[in-house]
Parts: structure tokens; C-alpha cells; sequence
């Protein structure tokens, strides 16, 4: 259920990151933005859950 939310706010955030970039008129393929915030969610995800791998190990 968390992985399906996860994937909502990516679409969400999408949205509204390509909407606003329309506005600004620095327009921009939704694909790459998509793939923009997968990226920042999914790695910070990997990133906290490496850490606490990491802090546990000690």
C-alpha cells in the first residue's frame, strides 16, 4: 500500500512540476519530470533505508 502511495505523490508531483514549468515557459517532455521525481523519491527511500542499515550494522 505505501509503494501504490508512493507512486501517487511521483504522479502528482509530476503534474503540477510540469504544469508550473508550462507556466514559466521553460517547457519540458512530463516523461523527464516523471522520471525526475521516481528518482528523488525512490533514491532518498534508498538512501534512508542504506543509512539505517548502516547505523544498525554498528
Amino acid at each position: 500500500m505505501v509503494l501504490i502511495r508512493l507512486w501517487l505523490i511521483a504522479l502528482v508531483l509530476t503534474v503540477i512540476s510540469w504544469f508550473l514549468l508550462k507556466l514559466i515557459r521553460k517547457p519540458i517532455h512530463i516523461g523527464w519530470v516523471f522520471l525526475f521525481w521516481v528518482a528523488a523519491i525512490f533514491g532518498t527511500m534508498g538512501l534512508i533505508y542504506a543509512g539505517s542499515v548502516w547505523l544498525a550494522s554498528n
